[in-house]
């Protein structure tokens, strides 16, 4: 009986897994660090994204936008009261 692992990267047999692993354990300490500080994700588009999203997210956008502007407003307001 094969056992077979899956995990983000694909699914793999038991074989594979441990010389994916051995391999990982074996990688020198620079290979670590640039491991380390070069994750990425990759995206798979399943399909295109709605029209009534795309509003909600620009809706959202702008009232974080404006909601930084008002911060700002009472930020200066508070500021020219110390003077």
């Amino acid at each position: 009986m094969s056992i077979t692992v899956q995990t983000l990267f694909g699914t793999f047999d038991e074989k594979e897994f441990e010389k994916i692993v051995e391999n990982a354990k074996n990688i020198s300490e620079d290979e670590k660090r640039f491991s380390f500080l070069s994750s990425s994700f990759v995206y798979k588009k399943e399909k295109n994204s709605s029209d009534a999203l795309l509003k909600k997210l620009i809706q959202l956008t702008e009232k974080e936008d404006k909601q930084k502007r008002t911060d700002d407003i009472v930020v200066e307001e508070v500021d020219a009261n110390l003077e």
